[in-house]
């Protein structure tokens, strides 16, 4: 998975314009921490926002077109593996 989602349409974070949005590699239990399993969209882009490290005003710019992709890695990044037995 990759950990560098780039922005179709830039945002602005910190005062600077922001084409991609880098995420950990991995993730920890920390990133777990507060983790709605049944999240809203809300929940979804306030942790995006986090692990990204750009303040929620930020990430309510980002365009739906990339919104559909940081969803998809959202669902990547917190997916559990499959521990049943076949």
């Amino acid at each position: 998975m990759d950990n560098v989602i780039k922005l179709e349409y830039p945002i602005q974070a910190h005062g600077e314009e922001v084409t991609e949005l880098v995420f950990p590699e991995r993730c920890k239990a920390r990133h777990m921490r507060g983790l709605n399993f049944n999240p809203t969209i809300d929940d979804m882009l306030d942790k995006l926002a986090n692990l990204a490290r750009i303040p929620k005003s930020s990430i309510d710019q980002v365009d739906k077109d990339d919104v559909v992709r940081l969803m998809d890695f959202y669902g990547e990044f917190f997916s559990m593996p499959d521990t049943s037995e076949t």
